[in-house]
């Protein structure tokens, strides 16, 4: 085996398990089929509720009550809801918060005294 070939086992040894538990959410449908017959087309979760979940389609956005998706649905969305609930996002770090002045600096120096900081 050359080097080449075995570096990248290497390399996909190492991130295999990254990526196989990196996402261990249920999977959401794409549709959701409502008991009344009707399907909402791409949809995505905006926002989970206890006895509903508020989805983006291609009509819009609305909440959509659990006893009105059919049954296979149900459960996926459930599951989401649980999953959700278990694993709340987390927060990005915020960024240094930078604060700038104008005007002249000094600094105290012991013997010199002031000295003055930049222009």
């Amino acid at each position: 085996m050359n080097t080449k070939s075995l570096l990248s086992l290497v390399v996909l040894c190492g991130l295999l398990p990254r990526v196989a538990f990196a996402n261990d959410a249920p999977p959401l449908p794409h549709e959701c089929h409502l008991t009344s017959g009707a399907v909402l087309h791409h949809v995505k979760v905006l926002k989970w509720g206890e006895d509903s979940v508020t989805l983006k389609h291609d009509g819009g956005a609305d909440p959509i009550r659990y006893s009105n998706m059919a049954a296979a649905d149900r459960a996926a969305f459930e599951a989401g809801r649980d999953y959700a609930e278990a694993n709340p996002p987390q927060e990005a770090p915020k960024a240094p918060q930078q604060v700038s002045f104008t005007g002249q600096a000094f600094v105290n120096t012991v013997g010199d005294g002031p000295v003055k900081i930049g222009v």
